[in-house]
């Protein structure tokens, strides 16, 4: 009695298991949403961002700084927060911009001369002029935030890479199509509803969304700074309403995308 040989690779492919094709449709799916919701906080991190907002409302009715100078304070604060995290550097930058000030920026010395305020220690030059340890403490609180949202984005990618690969590579394709279009649909479907109501949230109280979401991640009392200081004159309220803006059109230009994409897949 003869045996038969072993299937052939694609035919073995094909038999896949519905139970293991459906447990990578669904890993895949739950990682396509942690992309999709950290694609628009990618693009908030970026510094053509920083300098659009900060450009367009950074508060210099209120600080002692021109506009410009404070674009310049928001993107040496952005460099620091999101990405080298170099205190040198940001402490030059804030020398930098008191510097530029000149004698617009002094005091009157115990001997009745007038000083620049460069001279004195940075916790002394007031908040208005420079980020205290406060504010440069918050920033650390963000930057702590921000690293381990980076790296599950990057691995949130590789694996919805590797999902979709393993399910064209290893099921029929009509099988890999159904799970294809599943993995894509239901994450963006479920995504674009829970953006369109925080978006509805900020609509109507924008700050308190802007309060709930940080009360989340920092100390109650360590993320509140007064209207004249340099930190919220160079990002006030309005700038982060602007970012929110651009994570939520980010993140719902991805689900569209992935709802469209989905749709060509289901008529191929």
């Amino acid at each position: 009695m003869t045996t038969r040989a072993n299937a052939h690779p694609a035919a073995a492919a094909g038999a896949a298991s519905p139970v293991g094709t459906g447990a990578v449709a669904l890993l895949g799916a739950v990682a396509l949403a942690v992309v999709l919701v950290l694609s628009g906080l990618m693009a908030c991190v970026l510094p053509s961002s920083t300098w659009l907002l900060s450009s367009a409302f950074s508060d210099d009715a209120t600080s002692p700084y021109e506009r410009a100078q404070l674009v310049d304070g928001a993107l040496a604060g952005r460099a620091y927060t999101v990405a080298e995290h170099d205190r040198e550097a940001l402490e030059e930058s804030l020398d930098d911009l008191l510097w530029n000030l000149g004698w617009d920026a002094s005091y009157v010395d115990e001997e009745g001369k007038t000083r620049g305020l460069i001279t004195l220690p940075r916790e002394d030059r007031g908040e208005a002029y420079t980020l205290t340890d406060e504010a440069i403490s918050h920033l650390d609180d963000v930057w702590n935030v921000l690293q381990p949202v980076y790296a599950a984005y990057t691995a949130a990618a590789i694996v919805v890479g590797t999902c979709a690969l393993a399910l064209a590579r290893r099921v029929r394709w009509s099988t890999a199509r159904r799970a294809l279009v599943t993995m894509l649909t239901a994450p963006a479907v479920v995504v674009l509803a829970a953006f369109a109501a925080f978006a509805c949230w900020a609509a109507v109280d924008f700050s308190g969304l802007f309060e709930t979401f940080h009360s989340l991640f920092f100390a109650a009392g360590s993320w509140t700074f007064s209207y004249e200081s340099l930190l919220i004159c160079m990002y006030p309220i309005a700038f982060w309403v602007g970012m929110a803006a651009i994570w939520l059109v980010v993140t719902a230009a991805g689900c569209a995308g992935c709802i469209v994409t989905a749709r060509k897949l289901a008529r191929s």
